[in-house]
């Protein structure tokens, strides 16, 4: 086998050459015999267990490294359809890894794939993390390991509405205090543990939301069980699951309940160290008196700040509108492009500027007012709002400047001294 492996490769040589020399440095040679032996093996464990052992004795191994390219290169094909479906059906989320991996670190990995040369490589990271990710594999077997675990956690993730979906996420990153965008969160895991959760308390909500009193009823239930009773109930809250969802894809049941084999364990830990609210995002105590202070901060991507924009129309409740602003827009360019984008309505600019400290009343201020601010004859009197009323370029600075009249004299006077002052630093 060893002088027709070397065979091979020495024809590989003259090829990676382009027959211009016959000596290559040692690390490049090491890495195309590992290219050779990766699509031997490609053919071998396409094979019968059985037979495996005597293939290399009763067959030229020559062939059997060409049958091994082109199992290679159809599988190369069957994961470009694959990753095209994943393509089609991907999560709109706000998490960079994911978007990387599916926008560029793919896509990079299908352009740089060599068979010939370099068939082990994977040659492209993708850092979105997996519930289970096989690292002990190689080259293009580990994209579609990869790929078809994507498929299935998508699938999964797909069950539920966008606007649950990114409430979700959002109340997850507030509640262990991360940047959801710059984490390696895995969002099937969020899901499922939320849903299982839910279950557990005999209920089950699409919109993913677990209130203080559910909660109560799953420590209830699990009070004084043992853990055998426990497990008991797990696998009934994952049955439900299953059944409240529809899922009839073996390949997703299968997927779900090996999620379950690692589940128990940390819930087992969780409730036996007092900690199992660590394990959900539970539904927060609204407080009408908070005040959105507005701090600068980064300017979002544009693909990040469709996703929230889509998100807050699709919202109902303007209180959940506001909560998201505060949490997702953190700069003034942001901001102003907010209320631009027609994803509020009526009386609700109104309300979002209600939950607004003067300050950042003021930063609009200095935008709905340039033109004044610029010839010198700002003023914020009543004459100048009545004014302005309805004549702005903006519907929204329209609802600014009515939201104003509104407003107690002295606050008008407040307001109007810092956009003077921001305006002229």
């Amino acid at each position: 086998m060893r002088g027709s492996i070397l065979s091979i490769f020495q024809n590989l040589m003259v090829k990676y050459t382009k027959g211009k020399g016959s000596s290559i440095k040692e690390d490049t040679a090491f890495h195309i015999l590992n290219s050779i032996y990766y699509a031997v093996n490609a053919y071998v464990e396409n094979q019968e267990s059985s037979s495996r052992f005597s293939l290399t004795y009763e067959r030229d191994v020559l062939e059997i490294y060409d049958e091994g390219i082109e199992i290679l290169k159809k599988t190369v094909c069957e994961c470009e359809k694959l990753y095209e479906k994943i393509k089609e059906n991907r999560l709109h989320v706000p998490i960079q890894m994911y978007n990387d991996t599916i926008d560029t670190a793919l896509p990079d990995f299908f352009s740089n794939y060599d068979i010939i040369f370099g068939a082990q490589d994977t040659c492209s990271s993708m850092d979105y993390p997996l519930v289970f990710d096989d690292m002990n594999i190689a080259g293009i077997f580990y994209i579609k390991q990869y790929l078809e675990k994507l498929k299935l956690e998508t699938e999964f993730c797909n069950f539920f509405p966008q606007s649950s979906l990114l409430k979700i996420l959002r109340d997850y990153g507030e509640k262990y205090k991360i940047n959801i965008s710059k984490s390696p969160i895995n969002v099937f895991q969020v899901l499922a543990d939320q849903c299982v959760f839910l279950a557990l308390g005999q209920g089950y909500e699409k919109d993913l939301t677990m209130s203080q009193v559910q909660f109560k009823i799953v420590n209830k239930n699990l009070s004084g069980k043992s853990e055998h009773e426990i497990l008991s109930l797990l696998d009934t809250a994952f049955e439900k699951i299953i059944d409240d969802l529809h899922i009839k894809e073996l390949g997703l049941m299968y997927y779900v309940n090996r999620y379950k084999d690692s589940f128990k364990f940390r819930l087992l830990a969780s409730y036996n160290s007092g900690n199992l609210s660590n394990m959900v995002v539970l539904e927060k105590k609204k407080n009408k008196k908070d005040k959105v202070v507005f701090k600068e901060g980064t300017t979002l991507s544009n693909y990040d700040f469709s996703v929230i924009v889509e998100e807050i129309s699709k919202c109902q409740d303007i209180e959940n509108k506001i909560d998201i602003i505060k949490q997702n827009i953190h700069s003034t360019e942001d901001y102003m492009d907010l209320l631009d984008s027609e994803c509020l309505f009526g009386d609700e600019y109104k309300q979002i500027f209600k939950c607004l400290d003067d300050i950042t009343l003021a930063l609009f201020g200095t935008a709905v007012f340039y033109d004044e601010l610029e010839c010198g004859s700002f003023k914020l009197t009543s004459e100048q709002l009545m004014n302005c009323r309805g004549n702005m370029e903006r519907q929204w600075q329209n609802y600014y400047v009515d939201f104003l009249l509104g407003q107690e004299e002295k606050r008008i006077k407040d307001i109007e001294k810092m956009i003077t002052y921001i305006s002229c630093r």
